[in-house]
C-alpha cells in the first residue's frame, strides 16, 4: 500500500502507526478497572465504618439540642460490653474505660451589673493531671504531651516558660520535668524538700497544688546517699535530702486558699475558677432581678424586701463564666444551685477569713442541698429541679468509637473523665450531651443530624459515582474495541469507503492531478460489514 500510495504522491499520515494512541488506551483500561475495583471494595468497608452507624445514629431518637451531664463516676474494666469510646470502630477493646453521667437540663443564664472588687482566681492541679499517661523509650515519644499541657496549662495559669521539652522519658514513663525527680539517677534526689509522692524511685513534688495532713509517720530515708532512695514508693515528707514516710490515712488537699472579703455579696463557682465581687443585681435569660445585699443604712436593713438577702452571700454554680472588667459585669452560664449563705459562715466577725479550695465547696454543697427554702434562689433552679436521669451511661457517640486514630479518645477521657472521687479533690467534669427521652440506657457526647447526613451523602455518592463512571468506560470499551489474533488492539467503528478512509488521512489526490491513462490502485482495507477496523497500534 504505502508503494502505491508513495508512487501517486498520496500524503499518509504513517504516524498513525505509532504504539502511542494504543499505550493510552490500556493505561485507560487499567485505571478504570482499578477505580470500578476500589470504589467496590469501598463500599463495602464504608458499609460498617459510615453507613450503618450513620443509620443507627439517626434512628437513634436523641434530642437536637443539648443539655448538660456531669461525670459521676470513672471506671477502668476489661469486661468491655460497653465502652465510652475506643479506637477503630472496627475492633473490639480488651480493657476500656466506662463513665456513668448525671444528665439535667440546663441551668440559667445570668448576668450580674456593677461589679467591683472582682477576685478572679483558679486552683492549679499537677501537670500530669492535665494529660494522659504515656509510656515511652526516649524523650521524643513524649512531645504529644507538650502540645496537650500547653493546650490546657493557659487556664490553670500554669504554663512553663520553657514550652520545648516540658516532659521526659523517665523509667519508660513521660514525667513532668519540674515536678518529677528520677532518683535511680545521680544527684537528682540529694536536696529532695516539701512532699513526694514516689513509686519505685519516681517522686513526684505534690507542695505546689497539694498539701497533705497526717498523723503518722514511718522510716526515715537518706536520699543524699542514691542507693537508699531507687526503690522509694509512698508519701514522703524530705527535708533537704532526709525524706520521712508519711503513713497512711492522710488527708491531701488542694493548696487554694481564698480570702473571702465581708463586703463582697457574689461568689461564683466554675470547676477550679472562683470569681468573688460585689454586685448591684444580678439577671436571668427570663429578665427576671435577682437581688444581692447592697443595703448600707440601718434603714435599708430593716425594710421588709432586704430580709431575704440581708447579711447574705448570693452563690451559684456555673458550666462557665465571662467577666468584662471595664463594663463591670459577670455573665454565667449554665448556672444551678442558687443559694445565699450567711455572711458568718463565710468570714469572720473580725474581718477577712480565708478558706480552701475544698472548704469553700463544701459549705456551698451544704447550703445549696439545705431544707431551708428560705435561702434558695428561684431564679437560679437547683439540679434536683433540672434532673432528667440520675444516672446514665456515657459514649463519645451512639456507636462507642472513632475511627480517625488520632487518639480522640485519649482527649475525650481527659475532658470528660474527671470524677472527683480521687485524692486530689478535682471537680467533677461538666460537659454538654444528647439524650433520648424515651430511654435512660445511654446519653452521648457527639451528635449532629445534619453533619451525619452530610457524610453519608459525601461517601456514599462519590465511590458510587466513580463506580458507575468506570464501569460504563468499561462497558463501551468492550463494544468498540478488540484484540486481533495477532495481538494487536484494534478499534472498529462504522462503514466507510476506501476513498473516505484515506480523504481523512490526506492521501486522496483529487481527478485533475492524476494523468491520462492512470488508474488510481484500489487500497484494499480489511472490514466486515457493517464495521471496518483501524489498527491502533
Amino acid at each position: 500500500m504505502r508503494k502505491h500510495v508513495a508512487k501517486f504522491g498520496l500524503k499518509l499520515n504513517w504516524q498513525l502507526v505509532m504504539e502511542g494512541p494504543e499505550r493510552i488506551v490500556c493505561c485507560g483500561l487499567c485505571l478504570c478497572m482499578a477505580v470500578a475495583v476500589f470504589s467496590s471494595v469501598s463500599l463495602v468497608y464504608l458499609t460498617a465504618l459510615v453507613y450503618m452507624p450513620a443509620k443507627r445514629e439517626l434512628q437513634s431518637g436523641l434530642m437536637d439540642s443539648p443539655v448538660t451531664c456531669t461525670t459521676l463516676e470513672r471506671v477502668h474494666t476489661d469486661m468491655c460490653d460497653w465502652a465510652s469510646c475506643f479506637e477503630w470502630c472496627l475492633s473490639q477493646p480488651n480493657f476500656c474505660t466506662q463513665i456513668w453521667s448525671e444528665v439535667r437540663r440546663n441551668g440559667s443564664e445570668l448576668e450580674f451589673f456593677g461589679c467591683s472588687a472582682l477576685n478572679d482566681s483558679v486552683c492549679t492541679i499537677p501537670d500530669r493531671m492535665l494529660v494522659e499517661e504515656l509510656s515511652c523509650s526516649k524523650d521524643s515519644d513524649c512531645y504529644p504531651l507538650d502540645k496537650r499541657l500547653l493546650k490546657r496549662c493557659d487556664y490553670y495559669k500554669v504554663c512553663p516558660e520553657d514550652t520545648n521539652n516540658i516532659f521526659a522519658c523517665e523509667q519508660e514513663t513521660c514525667v513532668s520535668r519540674r515536678e518529677t525527680r528520677n532518683c535511680k539517677m545521680n544527684r537528682k534526689c540529694h536536696d529532695l524538700t516539701n512532699q513526694f509522692l514516689c513509686n519505685n524511685g519516681l517522686c513526684h513534688n505534690m507542695s505546689r497544688d497539694f498539701v497533705c495532713e497526717y498523723s503518722y509517720t514511718g522510716d526515715t530515708y537518706n536520699c543524699r546517699d542514691k542507693r537508699n532512695c531507687i526503690t522509694l514508693t509512698g508519701l514522703f515528707e524530705c527535708e533537704e535530702g532526709i525524706c520521712t514516710e508519711i503513713l497512711w490515712p492522710y488527708d491531701c488537699r488542694r493548696r487554694c486558699v481564698e480570702r473571702i472579703d465581708p463586703n463582697i455579696n457574689l461568689i461564683l463557682l466554675s470547676g477550679d475558677r472562683t470569681v468573688m465581687g460585689k454586685c448591684f443585681y444580678g439577671m436571668d435569660e427570663h429578665e427576671q432581678t435577682i437581688q444581692l445585699d447592697n443595703s448600707t443604712t440601718v434603714k435599708e436593713r430593716r425594710t421588709k424586701e432586704n430580709q431575704k438577702i440581708l447579711g447574705k452571700i448570693a452563690m451559684a454554680a456555673c458550666s462557665s463564666l465571662e467577666i468584662d472588667e471595664a463594663a463591670g459585669m459577670i455573665r454565667g452560664h449554665d448556672c444551678v444551685n442558687g443559694t445565699r449563705v450567711p455572711k458568718p459562715i463565710l468570714t469572720r466577725e473580725s474581718g477577712v477569713n480565708e478558706l480552701d479550695w475544698y472548704e469553700l465547696r463544701n459549705i456551698f454543697l451544704a447550703e445549696s442541698y439545705s431544707t431551708n427554702k428560705r435561702r434558695h434562689i428561684p431564679e437560679i433552679p437547683t439540679t434536683e429541679e433540672l434532673m432528667i436521669y440520675p444516672l446514665a451511661k456515657l459514649f463519645v457517640n451512639t456507636e462507642m468509637c472513632v475511627n480517625t486514630l488520632r487518639k480522640e479518645c485519649t482527649t475525650f477521657l481527659l475532658d470528660v473523665g474527671t470524677d472527683s472521687r480521687n485524692y486530689s479533690m478535682t471537680c467533677r467534669a461538666t460537659y454538654p450531651c444528647f439524650y433520648n427521652p424515651a430511654h435512660s440506657d445511654y446519653v452521648t457526647v457527639r451528635f449532629d443530624v445534619s453533619a451525619t447526613k452530610d457524610l453519608f451523602l459525601l461517601t456514599f455518592s462519590v465511590p458510587v459515582i466513580l463506580c458507575i463512571l468506570s464501569c460504563s468506560c468499561l462497558s463501551i470499551s468492550s463494544k468498540i474495541l478488540r484484540i486481533s489474533d495477532s495481538g494487536q488492539m484494534k478499534l472498529r467503528c462504522r462503514k466507510i469507503s476506501n476513498v473516505d478512509l484515506l480523504r481523512s488521512v490526506g492521501g486522496v489526490p483529487d481527478a485533475s492531478d492524476l494523468q491520462d491513462n492512470e488508474v488510481y490502485p484500489f487500497v484494499a482495507v480489511k472490514h466486515q460489514p457493517p464495521y471496518f477496523e483501524i489498527n491502533l497500534k
